[in-house]
């Protein structure tokens, strides 16, 4: 009932003061996240409120009320507003994919990243096209990628991928810090024959992180193969 309570309040207009106070709370971004903690509490709150009842007849009963209910209260908000016409394939066209779709999430590319004003100024290639030098893509995935260059002399590249923390590079095999501008990175190439690889690995708070949730369900699986045991 207190998670219930507390995670609604602060879901409303009345709780700002307390979003004021707390620090780096923009990490959350949207105070309707915590609705997650509402549905799962009072879920849990009105279930225990039906399951106390004796009589199991009247339990389904109750139960049963307290649905349809719900689904008549809420049943207007599953109607359309309005309907829109469309073949499926236009929503598949790269453009829509690139530029409409991707920049619903902008909010989660860093802020040194320049948005695109409009679908001509999407990068299409990781690495940007130069005549001062040919490149042929060996492999590329979304945590790696490996890239051949023949220059025509030494120079700054540029890779068409948001830099994040456990982003590393490789230049020749041998590691490289990039130099950040705009949120690209930009790596030194040598003239002639050059190798760049960049690969994506886990920083010590994704790695901590995995490790405390892998330890919650183990320890959960745990104490529910224990509970059953008892219960036996």
């Amino acid at each position: 009932m207190v998670v219930g309570i507390l995670s609604i309040f602060i879901m409303l207009k009345e709780s700002q003061f307390i979003w004021s106070l707390l620090p780096n709370v923009a990490y959350i971004q949207y105070p309707w996240r915590f609705l997650m903690f509402s549905v799962l509490s009072l879920s849990i709150l009105g279930g225990s409120v039906v399951t106390r009842l004796t009589n199991r007849p009247m339990r389904v009963f109750i139960g049963g009320v307290l649905i349809a209910a719900i689904l008549m209260v809420y049943v207007k908000l599953f109607t359309p507003q309005f309907f829109h016409q469309a073949r499926a394939d236009s929503y598949e066209t790269e453009e829509e994919l690139r530029f409409r779709v991707s920049k619903v999430s902008d909010e989660y590319l860093p802020s040194a990243i320049v948005r695109p004003k409009n679908a001509s100024e999407i990068n299409r290639d990781t690495i940007e096209k130069r005549d001062s030098y040919a490149v042929k893509t060996n492999r590329e995935t979304d945590t790696y990628a490996m890239f051949t260059f023949d220059a025509k002399n030494d120079q700054i590249i540029r890779i068409n991928k948001a830099y994040f923390p456990g982003w590393r590079y490789k230049v020749n095999g041998v590691w490289v810090t990039p130099r950040l501008i705009d949120g690209l990175p930009y790596l030194p190439i040598s003239a002639g024959r050059s190798t760049v690889e960049m690969r994506f690995y886990n920083t010590w708070i994704r790695t901590t992180s995995n490790a405390i949730s892998l330890t919650t369900v183990v320890f959960l699986l745990f104490q529910y193969g224990k509970r059953k045991k008892t219960n036996s």
